[in-house]
């Protein structure tokens, strides 16, 4: 997508911490001279946050017909809980804004199809999956697809919550409201950097659990999934880890590559690269590893923004489109098919 020269009318939808994160981007992005006109934020309980801000920068709206036909936002990103994402995106449709929605693509893959089958020619929604904007995944990514680690083996891919006592309380772990449970969130965008790995993924087996918190929504999977090219993935999501954590690790026959953290109490993003037995030539197996980046993850939201406004090429990997999101949304439902 390249933005236009007209100056745009931005709108946020929800303003919890996402929408928070998206209205920071474009604040940068517009102090940059992007041409964005204004940002025009609707949630219904704007006045519990409105009293702690103080931007010439943004429009507030607790009403959302007023947000809709007084503002008419040109550019909408959806920061809602996806449980309600789906109605916002239909009228946003209807209205011909161009639409970023936050990840996942809606809560099943039947009604992301049925979004997706009412996109006109000219129009497009882009998932909001900022994982790929984070330096040390799309380097690893970008590795993967020069073959530096050689024929793949296997890929382990762990992604878990640590939570805190009140979350029992969260839409997170009410089963009306969060679907199925963590392998959708945060699971969601492990499937989706897969996707970016591998053309064909293949579901084998899976377990699940959900014992702690005892509303109905699954806390903790293990998958097993394969490749048509005989690489072998295993992913693990987790509401109940209790130490937050996010790690990829690549293993192949010249290779390996691992990515841990996501910044903030995941702690900093690391990429470290290592060749196969290369401890033969070094003091110990640390000592001969690379270090390629570490990074706080802090910018991911804008650089995901300025990479959807026309600076793509400034990065690896590009913002996800509405075709590769509802083919993750696929292989979301595959694995649960395979869950015992």
């Amino acid at each position: 997508m390249v933005i236009e020269e007209i100056a745009m009318r931005v709108g946020i939808i929800g303003y919890g911490l996402i929408g928070h994160k998206r209205a920071d981007a474009l604040q940068q992005l517009k102090k940059e001279g992007y041409p964005l006109e204004s940002i025009g934020i609707y949630d219904p309980d704007i006045m519990n946050y409105i009293v702690k801000e103080n931007s010439e920068d943004k429009i507030y709206f607790s009403d959302y017909f007023k947000f809709v036909d007084n503002y008419d936002p040109d550019f909408v990103i959806i920061a809602t809980p996806h449980y309600v994402s789906y109605d916002y995106i239909i009228d946003m449709l209807d209205k011909n804004a161009k639409i970023l929605i936050e990840k996942p693509f809606c809560d099943t893959y039947a009604r992301a199809l049925s979004i997706y089958n009412r996109l006109l020619p000219h129009q497009e929604i882009y998932v909001g999956f900022n994982y790929r904007f984070y330096d040390g995944v799309a380097l690893l990514i970008n590795d993967i697809s020069f073959e530096k680690f050689g024929k793949l083996i296997s890929v382990n891919m762990s992604i878990g919550h640590g939570g805190k006592p009140k979350d029992k309380e969260s839409w997170k772990l009410n089963p009306d409201m969060a679907g199925i449970g963590s392998l959708l969130d945060p699971g969601i965008h492990m499937l989706d950097l897969l996707g970016l790995m591998f053309t064909n993924i293949i579901p084998v087996a899976g377990t699940k659990w959900k014992g702690f918190w005892n509303t109905g929504v699954i806390e903790d999977v293990h998958l097993l999934l394969k490749t048509d090219l005989g690489c072998s993935i295993n992913l693990e999501t987790s509401l109940t880890k209790w130490k937050n954590t996010f790690r990829i690790e690549i293993n192949g026959t010249e290779g390996y590559g691992i990515v841990e953290g996501r910044g903030g109490n995941y702690g900093q993003q690391t990429y470290t690269l290592g060749k196969r037995w290369g401890w033969m030539n070094s003091e110990s197996q640390k000592d001969s590893e690379e270090i390629i980046c570490k990074t706080d993850c802090n910018t991911s939201f804008y650089d995901e923004l300025n990479s959807l406004f026309g600076n793509e090429d400034d990065y690896l990997l590009p913002p996800c489109s509405s075709t590769e999101a509802l083919r993750t949304m696929a292989l979301y439902e595959k694995c649960l098919e395979v869950l015992i």
